[in-house]
């Protein structure tokens, strides 16, 4: 029985003490995740380019910037232009219409002609052939 007695402080001492550690980091989390928020830039879009490399659009304030990611550090490649920003996170706006619509007109501001309209009123060339 008096055995059990420091067994149990030990342990409740244990867990205080890893609350307490819980605690803390939560709060310095939150610190940290606050002021990172507050700062105006916003990561658009990264874009992975290598093992530990990285291509991001990021917002500025009212600049657009395209920089680069390394292990060795974060360079400057270059300003982006508003129609830069549309082609790389087109503005979300409410379309109407088809999924199929929406992408086809999005690729023909991007300028891309390599994806063609399915075409529905396809049939294979078995029943063109009576399902031979």
């Amino acid at each position: 029985m008096t055995q059990i007695i420091p067994v149990a402080l030990a342990l409740i001492g244990v867990t205080a003490i890893m609350v307490g550690a819980m605690v803390w980091v939560r709060r310095l989390t939150g610190r940290i995740s606050v002021s990172v928020r507050d700062t105006g830039l916003k990561v658009i879009t990264a874009v992975s380019v290598g093992q530990d490399r990285q291509l991001a659009a990021v917002k500025a304030g009212k600049k657009s910037l395209l920089i680069g990611v390394a292990p060795g550090g974060i360079s400057l490649i270059c300003e982006l232009s508003e129609e830069d920003m549309e082609l790389i996170a087109p503005p979300v706006t409410a379309q109407s219409g088809s999924f199929a619509e929406i992408l086809s007109s999005r690729l023909k501001k991007a300028g891309s002609e390599f994806l063609r309209p399915y075409d529905n009123g396809r049939t294979d060339k078995k029943e063109e052939d009576g399902g031979e």
